[in-house]
């Protein structure tokens, strides 16, 4: 095995067995033993935000029969009986193949350091027959405790209303915190932060796809996800990428939910839907903006 170090584009080849991918705000290890599970996330100045007891699919995918929609299987990283990893200008190309079961034929996903984030995009080549329902990727394992003390933790997401947990990685295996668009979720973002540093997690996505965002805690830790919705055939490209990032504070300016909010914003005043005040849209009906 080896690992594949990238900063900025460059690459070394040394000998391990994870593949590592680095932007300017945070570096994430890839697991090759795990077929490409997330096994450390650690920011510019060396917090550490993954989880480091254990680790969680990368993907994880719901195929259904497109003449049959009670007919649906479910396929993981970990199922695929081949895996390489390849290396890329800005990152490495995962690829899995060899599914066992009808559904999927393979999946390559794409990670890769670009500026500020840590970037993940995914395809997969479906059977014919089927059709890719749920895509849930990438799956990132965040520590249940960030630093020393959870006291100080938090997770914030985009939902319309209670998106706050305070010391999520106590609240146990039976917490979910998911929210879906269309639907309550405004903001497609997600972070866990404490005092000293946070994890961002973004969907980059200015059509506003079905997806779902946020987090349910695990036994090794907080996994944070999307998971989109679709039924599509053939060769299923998700047409917008994954971001993901690392951001700090300091004992006099602490980390808040802010610092995540600030960076969504300088996605979202970007797109087609923040050019007009939301009483002057014409795409969405009277009754909506007559308040």
């Amino acid at each position: 095995m080896k690992i594949l170090v990238l900063f900025g584009g460059f690459a070394l080849a040394c000998a391990a067995t994870a593949a590592t991918v680095k932007s300017a705000t945070l570096t994430v290890e890839l697991d090759e033993s795990a077929k490409g599970a997330v096994s450390r996330m650690v920011t510019a100045n060396g917090a550490e935000l993954g989880s480091m007891s254990g680790k969680t699919n990368l993907f994880e995918l719901k195929a259904t029969r497109a003449d049959d929609f009670k007919k649906s299987e479910t396929f993981a990283a970990l199922d695929a009986t081949t895996f390489s990893v390849e290396k890329t200008a800005e990152g490495v190309k995962l690829v899995y193949g060899g599914f066992k079961k009808a559904g999927v034929e393979s999946v390559v996903c794409t990670v890769r350091g670009s500026g500020t984030y840590v970037r993940w995009g995914i395809s997969v080549r479906m059977t014919p027959g089927w059709a890719l329902e749920e895509t849930t990727y990438p799956r990132t394992l965040v520590s249940s405790v960030l630093g020393t003390d959870g006291g100080d933790d938090r997770f914030v997401y985009g939902t319309a209303k209670g998106g706050v947990t305070h010391n999520p990685g106590a609240k146990g295996t039976g917490w979910r915190a998911y929210s879906k668009m269309p639907g309550p979720l405004v903001a497609q973002f997600a972070t866990v932060y404490d005092d000293r540093a946070g994890f961002y997690f973004a969907t980059e996505d200015g059509a506003c796809h079905s997806k779902f965002v946020g987090a349910e805690c695990m036994k090794d830790g907080i996994l944070v996800t999307t998971r989109r919705i679709g039924f599509d055939e053939g060769e299923v490209v998700q047409a917008y990428e994954v971001v993901t990032g690392g951001f700090e504070g300091t004992p006099g300016n602490p980390c808040t939910w802010h610092d995540a909010a600030d960076l969504y914003k300088k996605w979202a005043v970007r797109q087609t839907w923040t050019t007009k005040p939301f009483r002057d849209r014409d795409d969405v009906p009277d009754w909506m903006r007559d308040a």
